[in-house]
């Protein structure tokens, strides 16, 4: 119990952490009022700090150190959040990157006309299907294309080397850790869609997006149930084929025999 309610802890610490980041990036680079002062501040500070240089006043070594105090709990607060912001956007990039072969191969046969018997509802189960598929079968494939266009992931970047940014982003985007994401990600939809339809209030829209999220979670389990079982048992398609091939070979093999020994 102790161990539960100390990952529970953890993961609601994450997320504040997260939404803190989020909020915090987005004060930062959509508000006016809070630019025009920070640029003020900077350029103020910078005049502190050079003339630093030449005043040796007690008085004013203290103001400088109290007028430097909001820029170093900048600076603290951007360390902290830095580790967090770059976990949710590379957990961004990855279901993004896995979106996009669906969304492009529907996008260019829908533009040929090659699939204009297919109904919204149908191509939105496909979508969402495909791409969870995706998730969980290529998630090295995905994590190697993070790790390349990241702009944390510069190795360029010195400050950021030391966050380690590529060994946290393998380990909290690992298989295991996807597949959970996406569980918890239809199980809690699923519980929105089904307390709107109780309480009489259903998803009205032209897409059937509850049936089909519905319809690609049971689809998902069945395909992750499949892979499971897969690695579970001790049939391989490949070896298959390699008996198959080696049973043919035996096979000309004698035949072979057969017929020099019918010919001597």
């Amino acid at each position: 119990m102790k161990g539960f309610l100390k990952e529970l802890g953890s993961v609601a610490i994450i997320i504040i952490a997260i939404v803190v980041s989020i909020l915090f990036t987005d004060f930062v680079f959509y508000n006016k009022n809070f630019q025009y002062i920070f640029f003020t501040y900077i350029i103020v500070f910078i005049l502190f700090f050079i003339l630093s240089g030449y005043i040796k006043n007690k008085l004013f070594q203290k103001t400088s150190a109290i007028f430097y105090l909001p820029f170093g709990l900048l600076v603290a607060a951007v360390s902290l959040l830095i580790p967090f912001l770059a976990v949710f956007l590379h957990l961004i990039f990855y279901f993004v990157f896995a979106y996009l072969l669906p969304e492009m191969t529907y996008k260019i046969l829908n533009y040929f006309h090659l699939i204009d018997f297919i109904t919204p509802s149908t191509a939105l189960y496909l979508k969402i299907t495909i791409t969870v598929t995706i998730s969980v079968l290529f998630n090295p494939v995905l994590r190697g294309i993070i790790h390349k266009i990241s702009p944390w992931n510069r190795k360029s970047s010195e400050k950021l080397k030391k966050y380690e940014l590529h060994k946290l982003s393998n380990y909290f985007l690992s298989t295991d850790n996807v597949r959970f994401f996406i569980y918890s990600s239809y199980v809690i939809t699923l519980l929105i869609i089904n307390i709107c339809n109780f309480q009489g209030q259903p998803f009205k829209d032209s897409f059937g997006i509850d049936k089909s999220i519905l319809q690609s979670f049971v689809t998902f389990i069945a395909v992750d149930r499949a892979l499971v079982l897969m690695k579970a048992l001790e049939f391989r398609p490949s070896e298959l084929l390699n008996q198959i091939w080696r049973t043919i070979k035996k096979s000309f093999k004698e035949d072979d025999n057969n017929e020099i020994t019918s010919a001597s």
